[in-house]
């Protein structure tokens, strides 16, 4: 009994098992959201479409918003060409190249307001123009065309339909994901069976490929901003390329040679040739932390420029502000490795270009001349100034992903002025709103400035002339006072500058009005090199540091002073004469250059021109230092030698003569004569003399114009003996009400 019992219970069991999978069949088979059972339904076919329709959208949206520099939606922008346009106009935020996609300027400058501005989309954000939105924007504006009305491939089999209000798209950057959910009701009405079903949500998952090459394309642009590495490399490139004796390649920024030179450069020529230097060059700079190729100068060309310049524009130490800093995933910057970086720029693309001295198409150099017994020597200057205001496009791919033809483009524009980046040139203002932002490096990362705190007070004792020593009081004008705005930079091994801050004028402390600095530096990096730096300032340079964990570095008070304008005198003295002398003025044909040339820091030279107008109303910046000088004197008027005769036994010329005979020598003219100069290898600029003076005189040694062949020997032996005349002819300082 009790067995027939238990075997009635399972029985009824089983039944009831098999009523509820029958019911749960049922109920799915009519449910839009499961399909598991049978992939050939209409609401399964129609999701499916979908999904991978949106999928692919998605896809694509990531697609175009790379190759479009990230900005595939964008607020109102100028975009420009610059044929014959002086410079930067106005607002020059980017460019279109060949295919009509426009590329907006991460980095520009606006020479309106001088301001150089970033110009970079947010990433994950409710903004409008973050990435987010933007690849949302691509998918509502595709999504019916590309999507739903490729419907009618189901003619055949179903009636759809669907409401276009009622689609609603939402886009999420989950991690390395992108999820893109799309809610639609939608009927679907079988044709042949009169049956009805829905489907209203959809959503799609595909690897996000913006995030790594977005931060990375971000960490160059805030790079560029505060250390102008792209036009440092393109300097470098030109100088590689430099050589007067060809017309085939550039003008020298500066270049003195013996020899006379009268033949130009064009133009025209010349600016095609540095677009070819760049468009061939632009590929060989490199990024730390990426997919980046060592290069090594080979074997006996370590010395070349040209080689070097070639081998080592891989940029290992170029300032950026690191992803941490954005960003939850805490070590994105080292995902960097598997991306390569190609700077890519082509000869179409518009560029504005100025060589200077030229005169029309034609590039102008100055090139006096002068004999030297009796033989012609001959010298020529060569002094080129370059203006370049140009696009480049880097493109950040994968490197590992061998099939993936996926493109970030970074355009940054490119600004050169005086042979230097355009910042070098001029004090700018940076954009406030990324200013604070630029304080780390990708490979100086914040966390490693651990070291125990290195102290320095800095002082101007200058302020560029506005602090002097009154002769009544004996006493100075002003109290000195600290320096604003100086980059604080340290190499670490030779490696990688980072950059670790900037001055402000009274530190932490307003007791006096100086620098107090105290910051913390990375460690394990000796030797290390900490340099601070400001346009118009001696640059400060502290060498062999090797911060640890727990001992403090301190530097003392050092002076940062700030550049002096000096009015200028020019004299000229007879080799015998001392400074006290008389001395003459510049004549009508007379044109002196004069070269003071900063031993430490090229960047201070200073170049001066001296002719009869202007001999007395020049003014030369100088600021304490050790300097060198070279002067010339050139008399550009005709000097005519007469015809004269040289007989053996006759010293000088009568060497040159192996007859027993007389010689006449025919009467010649020479256009132009070397008839004096000054040179000092060594001319000590103290602070005192900056801050106690406002007048500096140079002085020049006369050695004469020769008036007959008899006389060019004793006229060529002051001109190579110039050197020791000139010691006794240094630069003076005076004051001047």
């Amino acid at each position: 009994m009790n067995k027939q019992v238990r075997k009635s219970q399972i029985g009824i069991f089983v039944l009831i098992a098999t009523i509820l999978v029958l019911l749960a069949i049922l109920y799915f088979s009519f449910s839009d959201s499961f399909f598991f059972f049978d992939d050939e339904r209409p609401a399964v076919k129609v999701r499916t479409f979908v999904e991978d329709c949106l999928e692919t959208q998605t896809t694509q949206a990531i697609k175009e918003i790379g190759l479009h520099a990230g900005w595939l939606y964008h607020p109102d922008m100028l975009f420009t060409k610059r044929d014959d346009i002086k410079y930067l106009i106005q607002r020059a935020e980017g460019y279109e190249d060949l295919g009509g996609i426009e590329l907006p300027y991460w980095h520009y400058y606006d020479d309106s307001e001088e301001i150089f501005y970033l110009n970079i989309p947010e990433y994950d954000s409710n903004s409008k123009y973050s990435l987010r939105s933007q690849v949302k924007q691509y998918v509502d504006a595709t999504l019916e065309k590309e999507c739903l009305k490729g419907f009618n491939i189901f003619d055949n089999e179903y009636n759809i339909r669907y409401e276009p209000k009622e689609i609603d798209v939402n886009v999420e950057f989950e991690g390395d994901n992108i999820l893109t959910e799309l809610s639609l009701p939608i009927e679907i009405n079988v044709k042949n069976t009169q049956t009805q079903e829905s489907v209203s949500s959809f959503d799609s998952v595909v690897d996000n490929k913006l995030k790594i090459p977005y931060y990375l394309a971000r960490d160059i642009t805030l790079a560029e901003n505060s250390s102008s590495f792209v036009e440092t490399r393109f300097v470098q490139f030109l100088y590689a390329y430099q050589d007067s004796d060809s017309r085939d390649l550039l003008p020298p920024f500066y270049q003195f040679e013996l020899g006379y030179d009268f033949k130009p450069w064009s133009v025209p020529k010349v600016e095609e040739l540095v677009k070819q230097i760049f468009n061939a060059n632009i590929g060989l700079i490199q990024f730390l932390n990426t997919d980046y190729k060592v290069r090594k100068v080979p074997e006996g060309l370590e010395d070349s420029p040209f080689a070097s310049s070639l081998t080592n524009l891989y940029t290992k130490d170029y300032l950026s502000n690191t992803s941490i800093t954005k960003t939850d995933d805490k070590k994105i910057f080292q995902k960097f490795e598997d991306y390569t970086v190609k700077g890519s720029y082509e000869i179409f693309y518009p560029m504005f270009f100025s060589l200077a001295p030229s005169l029309g198409d034609i590039i102008l150099m100055p090139h006096p001349e002068a004999f030297l017994n009796l033989i012609p020597i001959f010298f020529t200057e060569y002094n080129a100034v370059y203006e370049i205001t140009t696009p480049v496009i880097f493109e950040i791919k994968n490197s590992k992903e061998t099939n993936d033809d996926f493109v970030f483009r970074l355009p940054l524009e490119l600004n050169i002025d005086h042979n230097a980046a355009l910042k070098d040139n001029y004090d700018i203002t940076l954009d406030e709103e990324y200013e604070a932002n630029v304080d780390t490096t990708l490979l100086c990362d914040p966390l490693h400035f651990i070291s125990a705190p290195v102290r320095i007070n800095i002082s101007d004792p200058v302020l560029f002339g506005e602090r002097y020593i009154d002769p009544e009081k004996r006493a100075f004008n002003k109290a000195e006072e600290g320096v604003e705005d100086a980059i604080i930079s340290f190499s670490c091994s030779g490696i990688s500058s980072c950059f670790v801050g900037t001055t402000k004028k009274n530190g932490n402390k307003t007791a006096e009005n100086l620098s107090y600095l105290e910051f913390r530096l990375p460690i394990n990096c000796d030797p290390g090199t900490l340099e601070i730096y400001k346009y118009g300032h001696r640059k400060l340079v502290f060498e062999n540091l090797n911060p640890t964990l727990d001992k403090e570095i301190n530097l003392g008070q050092a002076y940062m002073p700030s550049e002096k304008n000096f009015s200028v005198s020019f004299k000229l003295l007879e080799p015998e004469e001392t400074k006290n002398g008389v001395g003459s003025s510049l004549r009508d044909t007379d044109k002196a250059f004069l070269i003071v040339e900063d031993k430490v820091d090229e960047e201070n030279t200073r170049v001066l021109e001296f002719t009869k107008e202007t001999q007395k109303n020049l003014s030369i910046a100088l600021l304490p230092g050790n300097y060198s000088i070279k002067g010339f004197l050139i008399d550009n008027k005709n000097i005519t030698i007469p015809a004269e005769e040289i007989c053996p036994g006759v010293s000088g010329l009568a060497s040159l003569f192996v007859d027993a005979d007389c010689q006449t020598i025919p009467s010649t003219t020479i256009e132009s004569w070397l008839r004096g100069g000054i040179e000092l290898q060594s001319f000590e600029v103290s602070l005192k003399d900056v801050v106690n003076n406002n007048h500096i005189t140079f002085y020049f040694v006369n050695t004469g114009l020769p008036s007959s062949y008899s006389s060019l020997e004793a006229v060529s032996n002051k001109l190579g003996n110039l050197e020791e005349l000139s010691k006794a002819k240094e630069p003076k300082f005076t004051y001047e009400k």
